[in-house]
């Protein structure tokens, strides 16, 4: 979702968060709209690289192309699941 689809400021969203969010850390002061491989962008289009793995998940870059695609094609079939069963996915990838 871009800014300018939502009639709000970056100013609007900042302030909407620090209302509704419970702050567990301390926010960066950009407004993250969107990202490709190992930049994420802000409203303006200024680059920022990206060091951050995200909290508990990989360090897949943003919107990589591969990566799109693999997920795109899996959430057609398990988007999520425990480890109790056996998934092919999670095993091709445990190997």
């Amino acid at each position: 979702m871009k800014l300018r689809d939502t009639g709000l400021t970056a100013q609007d969203i900042k302030d909407k968060v620090n209302r509704y969010m419970i702050e567990t850390y301390e926010r960066f002061d950009f407004l993250a709209e969107t990202a490709k491989d190992q930049y994420v962008y802000d409203e303006n289009g200024e680059a920022y690289l990206d060091f951050y793995a995200g909290i508990a998940v990989n360090s897949a870059g943003n919107c990589n192309e591969k990566v799109v695609a693999a997920v795109r094609d899996q959430v057609g079939d398990i988007m999520h699941t425990f480890n109790y069963p056996y998934t092919i996915p999670q095993d091709l990838l445990a190997e």
